[in-house]
């Protein structure tokens, strides 16, 4: 090709040879007289191998490699899933290059992806404007959220107004804060509520909270507890549970009721049907047809001051009804005696006395011989008298035993002994009364009269008496047979 070309001078004009076919052009320099080319195509691979500098756009219609960073002043767009190949090594060089390992959509490799409202990770179509989803089941830390200080604090739900749930922790304590009303979710401000672990617990500092669910409420607020539900209330603790109440308790449930009252100090329980405690094999029910106490093991009621030297007083109030006591033995005794459980006589009660004092020491002079009240039987009034009455199952054919007042004179005292017939009347046998003259007689004995000639007799017998000498003594009882025979008027024993 001839320089005739530059005869004509600028950038318009060409010779009559438009296209150039050839297999290699070999140049020193690639000069094109356009200042910026329209469109210029190239069929092959066009290698760079220094920078390559784009005025505009670069356009590219499959994948573009970077052995390097990529870096841009501009926006990122995306139009797909994210992934990331954790500094995997691949060769991007033009000798050694290969194509990237396409991952297939269905995978459990972690990606991002996103659309014009809401970004999600492993979430290919995210239903929050931040959606966060685990790929595989072995994997249950889904969010970290850490700081390199000893102290962290996050706010994890934030209105426009700024209020919301801020969440921070130390090395000693755990905290979620609430702020609503007028209180931002500024570091400076006060939250309205919180909740606090400690090494110890949890606690928390609110003047109102409030849990609903279906059919239920749990309200705490000033005014008090609120809890409301259609089904169980159930309080499980392995320890104490401990209540300090000082305006009062009630415990109002559909039937029933417990009271507390802080202005009279009582305690009322009210249940329309039956009151049932069970603790590990004792029970107690109270209701209407039945009430009772069940328990395997010892029941005390114990009742007494401060400490053991204050007297405290158990009471079994049954005006109306009767208390019936069932058991093999009934023991009564005294703090000062105790009980031994010697059952003499196989009986039924046995009441200990308090032996505090010696008996009849003017008479038998033996400190040793102590004597106590086992029980007293005391009367309405102080004319009166008291009997103890001994009769069969459903009859009152018996005897009775019975002492007091006389009734003919204030001054003496005295005791009678006496049977009851079949209407339970009293018929007196024997009785003793007291002498006003101690410098004479102390007491006198009176059978079959109602009034024995006190100070001048000791023994006052109304009708016939006899007297005998006609006791058996058992000395043997032999296993075989005895016969007595009567011979010639005179006794032998045969045999």
């Amino acid at each position: 090709m001839s320089n005739s070309w530059k005869q004509y001078g600028g950038i318009s004009k060409l010779d009559k040879l438009n296209t150039i076919n050839a297999g290699t052009v070999i140049a020193d320099q690639f000069v094109s007289r356009s200042a910026r080319p329209t469109y210029q195509y190239f069929n092959g691979t066009f290698e760079v191998s220094f920078d390559f500098i784009a005025g505009r756009h670069v356009l590219v219609n499959d994948s573009i490699y970077a052995g390097g960073n990529v870096a841009t002043h501009g926006f990122i767009y995306n139009n797909n899933k994210l992934f990331f190949g954790g500094n995997s090594n691949i060769d991007y060089t033009y000798d050694s290059r290969k194509e990237h390992p396409v991952i297939p959509i269905q995978t459990d490799h972690a990606f991002m992806y996103g659309n014009s409202n809401n970004i999600g990770v492993n979430a290919i179509d995210p239903t929050a404007s931040f959606n966060i989803n685990g790929t595989t089941n072995t994997v249950t830390d889904i969010l970290t959220v850490e700081s390199k200080n000893d102290y962290i604090r996050n706010i994890i739900a934030q209105n426009v107004n700024q209020r919301g749930i801020v969440v921070d922790a130390d090395d000693t304590s755990s905290n979620i804060f609430f702020y609503t009303n007028d209180s931002s979710t500024n570091v400076a401000n006060i939250p309205s509520a919180s909740i606090t672990s400690f090494n110890s617990g949890i606690s928390s500092n609110s003047t109102y909270l409030q849990s609903t669910v279906t059919d239920g409420n749990l309200l705490f607020n000033n005014e008090g507890i609120d809890i409301t539900t259609k089904g169980n209330v159930i309080i499980s603790n392995e320890g104490h549970i401990h209540t300090d109440v000082s305006l009062g308790y009630l415990l109002n449930a559909s039937g029933g009721s417990f009271k507390i009252d802080d202005v009279v100090g009582n305690i009322e329980f009210d249940a329309s049907n039956s009151f049932s405690i069970d603790c590990s094999g004792t029970e107690l029910v109270l209701e209407n047809a039945n009430s009772y106490l069940k328990t395997t093991s010892d029941f005390t009621l114990l009742s007494k001051g401060v400490d053991d030297d204050n007297t405290g007083t158990i009471i079994l109030d049954s005006s109306s009804g009767n208390i019936n006591l069932f058991s093999r033995t009934i023991n009564a005794t005294s703090t000062q005696r105790g009980i031994s459980n010697e059952s003499i006589h196989n009986e039924t009660l046995a009441v200990y006395d308090n032996s505090n004092q010696i008996f009849l020491k003017n008479v038998y002079n033996d400190d040793t011989i102590l004597t106590g009240n086992a029980a007293t039987f005391i009367g309405t009034d102080q004319s009166s008298n008291t009997f103890i009455n001994f009769n069969p199952a459903a009859n009152k054919l018996g005897g009775a035993i019975g002492g007091g007042m006389a009734p003919y004179d204030p001054l003496r005292a005295m005791t009678m002994i006496g049977t009851t017939n079949l209407d339970g009347a009293y018929n007196p046998s024997q009785i003793i009364v007291s002498s006003t003259n101690y410098d004479k007689y102390l007491s006198t004995i009176g059978i079959n009269t109602h009034k024995p000639l006190t100070e001048e007799y000791i023994l006052d017998i109304n009708g016939p008496t006899h007297i005998g000498n006609g006791e058996i003594h058992v000395k043997a009882e032999p296993n075989f047979e005895i016969k007595f025979e009567y011979l010639f008027s005179w006794k032998k024993i045969i045999n």
